[in-house]
C-alpha cells in the first residue's frame, strides 16, 4: 500500500475539518495527479502539521478535502544544518533536493571569497528563491511535515 501524496497548504489552513487545496497546489492535484473524490491525500503546512484527509469534492482546479486524522509531527533533534557552497549549474539544485530527501533541516548558501558564483542583487533572490522552491518539492516528494529553512547567503 502507496502513501497517499502530500500536498503544501499555507499556514493555518489545517485547522478546519474541511480544508480547500486551491492554487497551483490544488492544479497540480486534480490536473497533473487526476486525484479523484474518495481518494486520500495528506496536507502539510511544512511547519509539522499534517493531515490525512479523504477528498470529498473536485471543483476544476481545487479539491475539497474532509479531514480524517491530524498529526503535528515535533521538530527534528538533532537540528541538522548543512552549508552548501554555490556552484555552477543545476548542481547545487540537486544538492538541496538530497539533502531534503535524506532529512537536512536547514541549508545555509555558503559563498566563499574565491568563489567564481556569486550571488548579488536579484540574482541572490532569485536563486535563493529557487532554492526554496526546491526544498517544498523535496520535502513533498520525501512526504516530510516539516520543510527544510533555506537561508539567504
Amino acid at each position: 500500500m502507496s502513501t497517499p501524496p502530500l500536498f503544501h497548504v499555507s499556514a493555518g489552513r489545517l485547522d478546519a475539518a474541511v480544508v480547500t487545496l486551491d492554487g497551483a497546489e490544488g492544479r497540480h492535484a486534480a490536473r497533473v495527479r487526476r486525484i479523484r473524490a474518495g481518494e486520500r491525500v495528506q496536507l502539510s503546512d511544512g511547519a509539522g502539521h499534517r493531515v490525512l484527509c479523504t477528498v470529498t469534492g473536485v471543483a476544476g482546479d481545487a479539491l475539497t478535502c474532509a479531514v480524517v486524522e491530524r498529526a503535528d509531527v515535533p521538530r527534528p533533534e538533532p537540528w541538522l544544518v548543512v552549508a552548501q557552497a554555490l556552484v555552477k549549474g543545476e548542481g547545487a539544485e540537486r544538492a538541496v533536493e538530497t539533502m531534503t530527501e535524506a532529512g537536512v533541516d536547514e541549508i545555509l548558501p555558503w559563498q566563499a571569497d574565491r568563489s567564481i558564483v556569486r550571488w548579488r542583487g536579484d540574482r541572490a533572490e532569485r536563486s535563493a528563491r529557487r532554492w526554496r522552491e526546491t526544498a517544498t518539492q523535496a520535502a513533498k516528494q520525501a512526504r516530510r511535515a516539516w520543510t527544510p529553512l533555506v537561508t539567504d547567503v
